[in-house]
C-alpha cells in the first residue's frame, strides 16, 4: 500500500511538471524503482557493516579481557611456582642443618676396615640409608627435627603472613618434605627399589675408596608445596584435621629440588692417632727457612711415629721435643713427611680433590673474583697465587674479616690456597688507621709456597699439600724484625675448633637441580 501511494503521488507530480514545463518528464516510476534498488543495496551493506563492527568490537573486548586474565593468571602462577621453589629450597636447608647437628658422620657402619669394604652396622641399624631418621619430639618441640617422622623432615609455614594460627586471613601455606627411605611394614628392611627422591647414602657411587653406607655423601631431595588451607580445624598433636592435599584444601604449585651433602673430612698428616699435632706439615726440613736474625717463630710439635722429625738449628734447643708439644720453642720443631702423594695429597687430607672441594667452600675467589671474607669459622678457597698486606687495597690489605664501618676481626676456619700464599707486613704508616699484619686462626692448606713476613701470624697449623701448584712448591719462609716477628704457632684448640665447626656436612653446589616446578602437580 505504501509503495502504490508513492507511485500515485509520483504520477500526479509527473503530470503537473508536464503541464508546467510543456515537456515529457523522465519516467519517475523507473527512476523510483532504480532508486529503491540502490537504496536497498546500500542499506543492506550499511547494516552488515554495523553488525560486523559490533561483532568485531565484542571480539576485541573479549580477547583483550582474555589476554589480560591470562597474563594475570600466568603472573600469579609464576609467583606460586617461585614460592614453591623457595619452599623446596628451605627443605634442603633444614635437611643440611639436620646432618650438621649430628656432629659425627651419619653412617650405617661403626667402622670402615679397609677401602671399599663395608663395616659393621651400628646399633639398631640394618640398612645403609636408615641413619637418616629425623625425630618428632612431642615433649620439647624445639628438639624436633620434623612434624612427621614417618615421612622424614616435614615442616609447614604461612607464605602470606607471619601468623601461622587458625586466623581466617592466613590462607596460603608452604610445606616441604624431605623423605627418608621407609622400612617395610612389619620389617626393618626397606623396599628393594627405594624411591629415588628419598635421602640416600651414595658415598660409594662418588668415592671409590668407600662404600655406600659410610655416610660421607648423601643425595637429598626436597618437595615444596604452596597450598590454600581452607579448613583450619586441628586434630590431636596438634595437627591439621584435613591433610594439605585433600579438599577443601588445594595445592596451587609444586617444586622439587635435589642436591648432595658431603662431609668435609680433614685428616691431618700422617693420619695416625699416635701423631701429635704439628705447626707445619711438609715434605722435608729443607723446605723451611727461618730468618738468620732469630726473629721468626715456629712453635709446634714433632711426629711421634715412624715418619722422620726434623729440628732446624735453634738456640737454645727445645728440651725433649720428640713426641710432645714444643709450644715454648722459638723456631722448630716441625713435622716433615717423606712422601710425594700421601699423606699430604688433597685426597688424603680432604677425601676429595681440590677441584671438588672448591664447590663446598663458603668463600671462593681467584685473580678476577675478589676474596671478601665476611664470617668466622668458614671454608675459604682461593685458586691461584694471592698476596695480602703491604700497600694493597682491601680486601687484600690484610688477611682478616672486613666488617661494617671498617671494623676488622681475625679470619678463622680452613683456608685452601691452590698456589702461593704471601702474607706481607702490615702498613703501619697508613692514615688515619695503621694496618696490622695478617692473622689467621685455623688450618691452612697451601699447594704453592708460603711466606709469613714481619708482624703476620698463623695460629693453628699449616699443611704444604699436593698436588703442587708449580715446580718448587712447598717452601715455607718466615721472616721478622725487632718486635714484629713473623710466626707460625701450633694451637691444638684452634685446630679442633676448625675441625668441629668447618669440617661438617656441606652442600655440593654443582649437584643442586630443580627437578620440577609445575603449578598444581604433585
Amino acid at each position: 500500500m505504501d509503495q502504490n501511494l508513492r507511485l500515485f503521488k509520483l504520477t500526479r507530480l509527473r503530470q503537473g511538471l508536464s503541464r508546467f514545463f510543456g515537456t515529457q518528464p523522465p519516467d519517475l516510476k523507473s527512476s523510483f524503482n532504480n532508486f529503491s534498488n540502490i537504496r536497498s543495496n546500500k542499506g543492506s551493506a550499511l547494516v552488515m557493516a554495523i553488525i560486523f563492527m559490533i561483532v568485531a568490537t565484542t571480539l576485541i573486548t573479549v580477547g583483550m579481557k582474555m589476554v589480560s586474565t591470562s597474563a594475570s593468571d600466568s603472573k600469579q602462577q609464576q609467583l606460586y611456582v617461585g614460592e614453591a621453589e623457595n619452599v623446596a629450597r628451605a627443605g634442603l636447608t633444614d635437611a643440611l642443618g639436620y646432618f650438621i647437628r649430628q656432629k659425627n658422620v651419619v653412617s650405617a657402619y661403626t667402622n670402615n676396615p679397609s677401602p671399599g669394604t663395608a663395616g659393621v652396622f651400628g646399633a639398631g641399624i640394618s640398612y645403609i640409608d636408615q641413619p637418616f631418621n629425623p625425630v618428632n619430639n612431642i615433649v620439647n618441640a624445639q628438639k624436633s627435627d620434623t612434624m612427621d617422622a614417618n615421612i622424614g623432615i616435614v615442616n609447614e609455614y604461612s607464605v602470606d603472613s607471619a601468623d601461622v594460627s587458625t586466623d581466617a586471613n592466613v590462607v596460603f601455606f608452604g610445606r616441604y618434605e624431605v623423605k627418608k627411605v621407609p622400612a617395610v611394614v612389619g620389617s626393618i628392611t626397606p623396599v628393594a627399589t627405594p624411591d629415588l627422591s628419598t635421602a640416600r647414602d651414595i658415598t660409594g657411587n662418588r668415592m671409590g675408596k668407600y662404600v655406600n653406607g659410610d655416610g660421607f655423601i648423601w643425595s637429598v631431595s626436597s618437595t615444596g608445596y604452596v597450598y590454600k588451607r581452607l579448613d583450619k580445624t586441628y586434630s590431636a598433636g596438634p595437627t591439621w584435621a584435613i591433610p594439605f592435599n585433600q579438599a577443601p584444601n588445594k595445592i596451587v604449585a609444586t617444586a622439587k629440588m635435589t642436591t648432595e651433602f658431603r662431609k668435609l673430612t680433614l685428616t691431618l698428616p700422617p693420619g695416625s692417632g699416635t701423631t701429635w699435632y704439628a705447626a707445619v706439615y711438609c715434605l722435608n726440613a729443607n723446605k723451611i727457612t727461618l730468618p738468620a736474625n732469630d726473629q721468626g717463630i715456629l712453635n709446634g710439635a714433632v711426629s711421634n711415629t715412624t715418619f722422620p722429625a726434623a729440628a732446624l738449628g735453634q738456640s737454645p734447643a727445645c728440651s725433649n721435643p720428640v713426641g710432645k708439644d714444643a709450644i715454648n720453642c722459638q723456631g722448630p720443631p716441625v713435622t716433615c713427611v717423606n712422601s710425594l702423594n700421601s699423606p699430604l695429597a688433597d685426597t688424603s687430607v680432604f677425601g676429595m680433590t681440590l677441584a671438588q672441594l672448591q664447590f663446598l667452600a663458603d668463600y671462593r675467589a681467584d685473580a678476577t673474583n675478589p676474596l671478601n671474607i665476611a664470617g668466622s669459622e668458614k671454608l675459604i678457597y682461593y685458586n691461584g697465587n694471592v698476596t695480602f698486606g703491604g700497600a694493597l687495597a682491601a680486601p687484600y690489605d690484610r688477611l682478616c674479616i672486613h666488617g661494617a664501618n671498617a671494623t676488622e676481626s681475625t679470619a678463622s676456619g680452613i683456608l685452601v690456597v691452590n698456589g702461593d700464599l704471601i702474607l706481607q707486613p702490615g702498613n703501619l704508616s697508613a692514615s688515619p688507621n695503621p694496618i696490622l699484619g695478617s692473622w689467621f686462626d685455623g688450618i691452612i692448606f697451601c699447594t704453592g709456597n708460603l711466606s709469613v713476613q714481619d708482624g703476620c701470624e698463623i695460629n693453628g697449623c699449616v699443611i704444604m699439600g699436593t698436588p703442587a701448584a708449580h715446580a718448587g712448591s712447598g717452601n715455607v719462609t718466615i721472616t721478622g724484625s725487632a718486635g714484629n716477628f713473623g710466626e707460625i704457632t701450633l694451637n691444638p684448640a684452634v685446630i679442633s675448633q676448625a675441625l668441629n665447626l668447618v669440617a661438617v656436612y656441606r652442600e655440593d653446589k654443582t649437584a643442586r637441580k630443580t627437578l620440577l616446578a609445575v603449578p598444581g602437580l604433585q
